[in-house]
């Protein structure tokens, strides 16, 4: 992820609803590493279970990327590989949006103990991630132009974790991480703009089995 890269090329998206899908194509990404194929549909819901096919019967042992619709194999797969049952979140552009602070961090954890050494001693703790958006929006603009409601005043009310996706314009590369909404504000002057910035932290999620599979990663990690 090489840059620079001009900040006006950057987009914002948002997940709708949860949405069936069956027999969808998967494309090898390299080694024993399929990737749904429609760019549409690769941001699985990790609440509904997940049926990966090779070759038209119940596939060996995976593991499934549900952030980028990524499916890894323990061994080679005989192929085609699909997934026969799922559910994929819809991506809708936040088109209202102009800045983004987006802030990784991770707790350092002092493990000193008595006549170790003469320096403190230090252990890697919990990650996470948080940031906001700045939009040219009152909160209620409807990005969901499939026949849903999805507005950030909505997201913030009913406390639902949604996917958040930042695509980095230029670089082909994109963060995406589910997001609790934590606070909306609008602010202005009376020469500027009416601006609504919204703040946010990550909310790893879980699969269907009530295993914590999702948090935030970038798309070329």
């Amino acid at each position: 992820m090489a840059g620079p890269y001009p900040g006006y090329n950057c987009a914002l998206y948002v997940v709708g609803t949860s949405t069936a899908m069956s027999a969808e194509a998967c494309s090898n990404v390299t080694g024993d590493i399929y990737q749904i194929t429609s760019t549409a549909k690769r941001i699985l819901d990790p609440a509904t279970a997940v049926v990966v096919w090779d070759n038209g019967a119940p596939a060996g042992t995976h593991t499934l990327d549900y952030l980028f619709g990524k499916i890894e194999f323990a061994s080679t797969p005989t192929t085609p590989i699909t997934v026969n049952s799922a559910n994929y979140m819809p991506r809708w552009e936040v088109t209202t949006g102009r800045a983004f602070d987006l802030d990784g961090s991770r707790t350092i954890i002092d493990d000193t103990v008595f006549s170790s050494n003469t320096h403190r001693s230090k252990d890697p703790g919990l990650k996470t991630w948080s940031g906001s958006v700045e939009l040219l929006d009152d909160g209620y603009t409807d990005y969901d132009t499939g026949g849903t409601t999805l507005t950030l005043e909505g997201l913030l009310s009913d406390g639902t974790a949604k996917c958040l996706e930042i695509y980095i314009g230029g670089a082909g590369t994109y963060w995406r991480g589910w997001v609790l909404f934590s606070k909306i504000s609008t602010k202005t002057n009376v020469d500027g703009q009416a601006v609504c910035t919204a703040s946010f932290t990550v909310a790893p999620q879980a699969d269907s089995n009530g295993d914590v599979v999702v948090g935030a990663a970038w798309s070329d990690e």
